[in-house]
């Protein structure tokens, strides 16, 4: 049998984003597999430039992945005119993807810094590490988890 890797999931992701000239960065867990060390992820977080007339093409080229993947293309819509994320779900590699459509004014910043990196001979974008380790905390501030 063989193993899922999600670095071709990935790789299929930001190739449709390029193709459709959208840009991004990814954040979260396969970030910190990049900058640190790896760990267990079961999902792909990306960070996107996107406005709502782009979102159809983009749901087009997420089935052409997966043809029994997931993805709402009303919800996404919805989520880019409201600032909100959406996420598609590869059922092959049991994968979601969430995409964080960029507000205005925010991100801009970490959009300037991202960093490519080579991931199966592509180049892929990622967040860089230091905006990374402030958004981790940035996300425990908001959630409320103070220390005692």
């Amino acid at each position: 049998m063989d193993s899922i890797d999600p670095r071709k999931l990935l790789v299929k992701i930001t190739s449709a984003l390029d193709e459709l000239k959208i840009d991004y960065f990814i954040t979260g867990g396969m970030a910190f597999a990049v900058w640190g060390r790896p760990r267990s992820t079961a999902g792909i977080d990306a960070v996107i430039k996107i406005v709502e007339p782009k979102i159809t093409a983009l749901v087009r080229s997420l089935r052409k992945i997966s043809k029994s993947g997931y993805i709402d293309e009303e919800t996404a819509k919805k989520a880019v005119r409201n600032g909100e994320e959406f996420n598609f779900i590869d059922p092959e590699t049991g994968m979601k993807v969430d995409f964080w459509p960029m507000k205005d004014g925010e991100n801009r910043g970490e959009f300037e810094r991202r960093l490519p990196q080579k991931i199966l001979g592509r180049k892929v974008f990622f967040i860089s590490p230091e905006d990374l380790i402030l958004s981790k905390l940035v996300w425990y501030q908001k959630s409320g988890l103070k220390g005692a």
